[in-house]
């Protein structure tokens, strides 16, 4: 579909908080992108984001084969994600689909090889988190600050309330790990439910890399932070590096016994913050790949 006249209109599957504040919000400066219809459930607020964004709504059912349609976004509870991205796939659009994609991997894998099966460009949104601190992550491994990486670990402690519905919440929790290692290592193969082994790329120093995992759901905090001690600690040969994901953008780095505050600046308006929305447009548009993928 590469047009780089052609505004490309998205469909969405869902209005809530995250539909609004980042997808639609993502979109309010672009100029080759819009949301053109909104499906949800009755009391779901489709109809006043739809007013506001000048979009028609309709059936979740019909959203897929709307003329009026090029693409779609799923944006909905998790245990629906499955489902809708099928839905895309039988009408052969371009789907984007929050994380988690499914609820467990072979779910996740099946969804994958029919979307490639069937031609159709494909996608998924990566954690909050990886947002604030993961490029600066992935810059400063590339960069060799740290020497040859020896040993990882990932803690993830997730509000209760965030596995609400989602049977013991390990899916998330799961697919949250996955989607931060495989973006900063590549993809890596589980060698134990709480470690999985990576084998790094020339420019990350190659060799292998075994990241150990801890993951949990946590009571709630106040004003919905992650809980701690949630994030990534690296150690290199010539350094180490803590990324917090409680503390919104916070990387430190240590060599020689001396840290260093290297943290990402916070972007507070996630509208301004959230790529994955624009990106997948303009690859759609571009008749390119988009990431993640």
């Amino acid at each position: 579909m590469s047009d780089t006249t052609k505004i490309l209109r998205l469909g969405m599957w869902g209005a809530g908080r995250q539909a609004r504040a980042a997808h639609a919000a993502s979109l309010e400066h672009c100029d080759f992108a819009r949301i053109s219809a909104i499906a949800a459930a009755p009391d779901g607020g489709a109809e006043d984001l739809a007013a506001e964004l000048g979009a028609a709504t309709c059936a979740p059912d019909e959203l897929a084969t709307r003329d009026d349609v090029d693409a779609l976004l799923v944006i909905t509870p998790p245990h629906t994600h499955a489902e809708l991205v099928r839905a895309a796939l039988r009408a052969g659009k371009p789907v984007l689909c929050e994380l988690p994609l499914a609820p467990d991997p072979a779910t996740a894998r099946a969804l994958f090889e029919e979307a490639e099966a069937a031609g159709v460009v494909h996608a998924s949104t990566l954690p909050r988190p990886l947002l604030y601190g993961g490029p600066k992550v992935a810059e400063v491994i590339a960069s060799g600050t740290l020497g040859s990486l020896r040993s990882a670990e990932l803690t993830i402690r997730l509000p209760e309330a965030a596995a609400a519905g989602r049977g013991d919440g390990y899916p998330l929790l799961a697919g949250m790990a996955a989607a931060c290692l495989a973006t900063l290592f590549g993809p890596g193969r589980a060698v134990g439910r709480d470690r999985t082994s990576h084998t790094l790329a020339p420019e990350l120093g190659g060799g292998e890399l075994e990241v150990s995992l801890d993951l949990a759901l946590s009571s709630a905090t106040e004003g919905g932070a992650l809980p701690e001690p949630t994030g990534l600690s690296l150690v290199g040969e010539s350094g180490t590096l803590t990324w917090s994901w409680s503390v919104p953008g916070h990387i430190e780095l240590c060599r020689k016994g001396t840290s260093e505050d290297a943290s990402m600046a916070f972007e507070p308006d996630l509208g301004r913050a959230f790529p994955f929305t624009r990106d997948f447009a303009r690859a759609v548009l571009d008749g390119t790949r988009p990431g993640p993928n």
